[in-house]
């Protein structure tokens, strides 16, 4: 008699997953520094010191991790597939939209003090052409259609043109459709586990094949591993995974110097049913899928990550990752600021940093709150206890981008 894959495995409610979180928090940082770095006259990291800026290793992480955590909140308590959908919808969309919107807010309240561009158009009309980019960032391109390269719609022939010519007002939130459909390829795939065994494997082999090319592969390889990680007796020692998360560092940053590997090419070039990753994004997902496999073997490595200070990263990674990119307009108007008053770059660089810093802060205390509300919403759609930021542990359905 065939058995549910899954059954004997189920995880308590409420229970939580902390190196997830402190490698999410690290994630975060990682993209904040990577949108900072041109203010110190650097694009991208190029060499093992800067790492910490490598913002779009970081991005592939983020997917391992939200495979991982969504896999283990279907596992934990599955109720209807439509109702977690709808439940992860809110959870990304919610706070995404309130960050356009604040980011609007800051254009507008900056708009006055960037003569180089009122001189552009009159206000009036300025204020609503940008108006009306923020809406489709909303409604449009930020849920649904995604961003230029990253796009899964991209070779659509009426869709590819018009997503090639759109650029976000706040660059981070193109993950943030990735993320939602890579939680419908997760959550699809835990709904087969209320078939047989031989349906889950032949369904999760299916998604393999399909996204092997696709900027999808890193949700549906966290999906296997959370399934497979009481089936995995190896401990890495600690020497073996310095020396392999190093090999994962080179291969990032051999990425971001344009040092294609010819396997990388080839993967590349190998044809299925998906939009192409590029030769870049090919390697940044192997470094990435290499780190987060030592991490995932390593004790030491959870030790580390489940830290107090590790956690509390991850608390605020979410709104720090929304926030930190339409501040960037207050760090450069303080910039030019300091500039045009004679001070030299240097100087006006690290003293932007500070109002920058101040109005990080706050805004990362304020998105706390909507990302509490998507929280609750997300529970309360699924019908869970609705409850408060300080007594809720974070569960694995808080893994946001």
């Amino acid at each position: 008699m065939s058995t549910r894959w899954g059954e004997g495995d189920q995880l308590q409610r409420g229970t939580r997953i902390e190196w997830l979180d402190g490698l999410r928090g690290i994630g975060a940082v990682q993209v904040c520094l990577f949108h900072l770095s041109p203010a110190f006259g650097f694009d991208a990291p190029y060499g093992p010191a800067l790492v910490a800026f490598d913002g779009q290793l970081a991005v592939f992480i983020f997917f391992f991790i939200s495979g991982v955590g969504l896999a283990g909140w279907a596992n934990s308590d599955f109720p209807r597939w439509t109702r977690l959908i709808v439940a992860r919808a809110a959870r990304l969309f919610i706070p995404s939209m309130a960050a356009c919107l604040f980011a609007f807010g800051v254009w507008i309240i900056l708009l006055p003090f960037s003569p180089q561009v009122c001189g552009l158009l009159p206000a009036s009309k300025l204020t609503a052409s940008v108006a009306a980019k923020f809406l489709t960032d909303i409604f449009m391109f930020m849920p649904l259609l995604g961003h230029r390269d990253s796009s899964l719609f991209l070779n659509v022939p009426w869709l590819g043109m018009l997503i090639r010519q759109h650029a976000f007002t706040i660059g981070p939130l193109w993950t943030i459709s990735i993320e939602f459909y890579g939680s419908l390829v997760v959550l699809t795939l835990a709904a087969s586990k209320r078939f047989s065994k031989c349906v889950v494997i032949l369904a999760v082999f299916i998604a393999l094949l399909l996204t092997l090319r696709s900027i999808l592969f890193p949700f549906v390889v966290g999906f296997v591993m959370f399934h497979a990680r009481n089936r995995i007796r190896f401990n890495m020692p600690i020497l073996v995974t310095l020396a392999v998360l190093s090999g994962g560092f080179f291969i990032s940053i051999a990425a971001s110097n344009n040092v294609y590997f010819s396997w990388a090419e080839w993967i590349a070039r190998v044809s299925f049913m998906v939009p192409a990753q590029s030769s870049y994004s090919v390697q940044k997902c192997a470094a990435a899928l290499l780190i987060f496999c030592v991490i995932f073997l390593s004790p030491e490595a959870k030790m580390l990550l489940s830290n107090r200070f590790f956690r509390f990263l991850g608390s605020v990674s979410f709104p720090l990752y929304l926030t930190h990119f339409p501040l960037l307009m207050i760090f450069w108007a303080t910039d030019r600021f300091l500039l045009a008053r004679g001070m030299p770059t240097k100087a006006t660089v690290y003293l932007s940093l500070v109002p920058y810093t101040l109005c990080l802060c706050a805004a990362i205390a304020i998105f706390r709150q909507i990302d509490t509300l998507s929280i609750n919403a997300s529970r309360a759609i699924v019908g869970r206890r609705r409850t408060d930021r300080a007594t809720i542990p974070q569960e694995q359905a808080d893994l946001a981008a």
